[in-house]
């Protein structure tokens, strides 16, 4: 079931994150990285701003998407619950609740992200070499547009 987020969720929140997160780092070479989100202050503080929507079952958080305006800056499944479309549902309910074109970024060889985002209608717009906690990277940004 999705829902909106309260401040109960935050320790499942954190839990799918530091689960998923170091998945996405590795895809770029970056795992060393990684970082807990609950040690992170610059991300609690993009958390904080962010419009989150939790998909959950049996009274445990399985995954989550945030954003804020048209950027979606968060979209994380536990682990355990890949490939079961919990990921894809969170994105539309996203998409459905943004009013502009939503855009988001990742790495650029995160291919089943990238795969996915692709699926929801996304087209890579942006390359750009970055750093993730000073570690060279490569990331994608992606945007999907309205329908004329």
């Amino acid at each position: 079931m999705i829902r909106p987020y309260i401040a109960s969720d935050w320790l499942e929140i954190c839990r799918v994150y530091d689960a998923s997160k170091p998945l996405e780092l590795r895809s770029g070479g970056v795992e060393e990285s990684f970082v807990r989100l609950r040690d992170d202050q610059p991300r609690i503080d993009a958390f904080a701003t962010a419009t989150v929507l939790v998909w959950e079952e049996d009274r445990s958080l399985i995954g989550f998407v945030g954003y804020r305006e048209e950027f979606i800056g968060w979209l994380f499944v536990h682990p355990n619950a890949f490939r079961r479309g919990i990921g894809r549902a969170l994105l539309f309910s996203a998409i459905r609740e943004i009013a502009g074109e939503p855009y988001l970024w990742t790495m650029r060889e995160n291919e089943s992200a990238i795969r996915l985002y692709t699926s929801a209608g996304f087209q890579i717009e942006e390359h750009r070499q970055t750093q993730n906690r000073g570690m060279q990277c490569n990331a994608v940004k992606m945007k999907r547009r309205k329908a004329a």
